[in-house]
């Protein structure tokens, strides 16, 4: 049987490809990031439900996405931008603003999108 060594520079290379692989693993191509979530949200893209994850498929559609986010523009206006804060997002409207937080399982998909009201 024959020793394998590792020299310090293809160990950390072994390493950021496992670390690689393992991010991988938890961002799926069909999830959204969250600007284009809400870019999604607030216009006439579709919200797919595959960003959604299975366990909570009952309690967030996308077609109560889409309802939420009608109401908060007949509120507050047209959505303009959203902008990361340290807890999550600020999304600007014409006539106000809302603090919103996306949840996302382990696997990236939502899990609970939370607003405040309108600002």
């Amino acid at each position: 049987m024959k020793n394998l060594t590792f020299h310090s520079k293809s160990k950390s290379a072994i390493t950021a490809v496992l670390a690689f692989f393992t991010l991988m693993q938890f961002q799926p191509a069909n999830s959204a990031t969250d600007p284009d979530l809400f870019n999604a949200m607030f216009s006439n893209q579709t919200i797919s439900n595959e960003w959604i994850a299975p366990a909570a498929q009952e309690e967030l559609t996308p077609q109560m996405l889409r309802d939420i986010t009608s109401d908060l523009q007949h509120q507050s206006g047209a959505y303009t931008d959203a902008k990361k804060t340290a807890r999550g997002w600020l999304l600007q409207f014409e006539n106000g603003e809302v603090r919103a937080r996306i949840i996302r399982s382990k696997f990236g998909r939502l899990i609970g999108v939370f607003f405040s009201d309108v600002e």
